[in-house]
């Protein structure tokens, strides 16, 4: 997961269409609809707001031929002189690549005087713009939060769950108080997002602010109940049997909280808040949570060091599931992490993730002892170790030991025995 343009662009989408679509015509300040000639009137008499109507026109080509050049040229003028929606307006042209090349360095240079004036629209346009375009990445970024700490409220959830840990780009560090500082600015500014986002930070007690669940179950709930699916989703999930052992501190009810919210499909700010419980269930001895956060690691952060050190506490803790993962890494090796290829390591993890009932483990001691066809004594160990792979539940493992039935390979030949462990597989139950 990477901090990108697609997650920001769509919070700030909302407010720049909104600004440029529903005025299409102008609007004077008595809230009459402005025809072009009476916008070009005004904005050739030093009227602000006269010129970013003026730019709508031109941008919608309402009462005039759409002309993107023209339409720049009076929001850039607009946005100069203070007016925030043209400045909305200048980055939506750059956004939808409407501006001719040679114009887009004065389109930048524009958002950026304005956010040099304390104009939220300028910085956030530029900031998300930039975020797509730019080697500096931390800068494009602080940008887009100046935004939310002028008042922006609906960039206050994006930098704020980004702060939390989502999809940190490399040059932006985790900050989990400011992470709550910004979240609060944003929720203060009634942005649903930003407090269904600032609700876990209460049922957490992340960022240095005291743990309070009644508080983070209000929010969700005046979330849930402005239609936020995902805060509907999160107060079923915290008001649940799981959700109620986290909050007494149970460490494995908090990795199944962090498993329900790190599911696929789930939001960047979802997926964050899964990742800090199953690291606090990790630190807090519950086995499961250790290799659900190490699987996070490996899949979502491309961090193998982290999984691996997430898997090796697994496994200590007696999870043999991260046993058998941690004897993969080891099994076939992870340069960019440092993890050398190392056969015997990852034979012994894996002995250990089986006497610990773990499936995968079981099957990959099997594998150990050859392929298909293997004789002698390697083969009756490999039809040993795929019996409690499948006896423990992996149904694809039930098959392979019923060909070595079918043909007696290492165990003796077994017709009904062979059948039955192939129902097995087919229906994951013994029959």
């Amino acid at each position: 997961m990477t901090f990108t343009l697609r997650r920001v662009r769509p919070v700030l989408a909302a407010s720049i269409v909104l600004a440029c679509a529903a005025v299409p015509r102008g609007v004077t300040a008595a809230g009459e609809r402005r025809t072009f000639s009476e916008a070009r009137t005004g904005c050739e008499g030093g009227d602000a707001r006269a010129c970013a109507d003026l730019g709508v026109l031109y941008a919608t080509g309402e009462g005039v031929a759409r002309d993107d050049v023209a339409a720049f040229a009076a929001l850039r003028r607009a946005c100069d002189a203070g007016e925030a929606r043209a400045c909305a307006g200048i980055y939506e042209l750059l956004a939808k690549n409407r501006l001719p090349p040679v114009r887009i360095p004065e389109a930048t240079a524009t958002l950026r005087r304005a956010c040099g004036h304390l104009i939220a629209d300028g910085c956030a346009g530029l900031g998300v713009y930039e975020l797509g375009r730019t080697e500096d990445t931390a800068g494009a970024f602080e940008l887009v939060a100046r935004a939310c700490e002028l008042g922006d409220p609906s960039t206050c959830e994006t930098v704020g769950v980004t702060l939390l840990g989502a999809g940190m780009p490399p040059s932006v560090r985790p900050d989990l108080p400011r992470a709550a500082r910004l979240l609060g600015r944003g929720c203060g500014g009634d942005d649903v997002p930003s407090c269904s986002a600032l609700a876990e930070v209460y049922l957490q007690g992340l960022g240095g602010v005291a743990a309070d669940p009644a508080r983070g179950l209000e929010l969700l709930d005046r979330a849930c109940a402005r239609k936020h699916e995902e805060s509907c989703f999160a107060k079923a999930t915290w008001s649940g049997p799981a959700g109620g052992a986290c909050r007494r501190g149970v460490a494995a009810g908090c990795t199944r909280v962090g498993a329900a919210f790190t599911a696929a499909g789930r939001s960047d700010a979802r997926i964050a808040a899964g990742e800090h419980l199953l690291r606090a269930a990790c630190r807090d001895g519950d086995g499961e949570g250790c290799t659900l956060h190490g699987g996070l690691l490996q899949k979502l952060r491309s961090d193998a060091a982290g999984a691996a050190s997430a898997y090796r506490r697994a496994c200590e803790l007696r999870a043999g599931e991260g046993c058998a993962r941690l004897a993969a890494l080891y099994r076939d090796g992870e340069a960019r992490a440092g993890i050398v290829q190392d056969p015997a390591a990852a034979a012994a993890v894996a002995q250990k993730g089986c006497a610990f009932r773990s499936a995968s483990a079981c099957f990959q001691v099997a594998l150990a002892y050859g392929p298909a066809g293997a004789l002698g004594e390697n083969a009756a160990r490999r039809a040993e170790y795929l019996r409690k792979a499948c006896d423990y539940g992996e149904g694809h493992e039930c098959s392979l030991l019923a060909a070595m039935y079918e043909v007696g390979e290492g165990v003796p030949s077994d017709a009904a025995e062979a059948r039955r462990l192939r129902k097995r597989d087919r229906s994951g139950k013994a029959y």
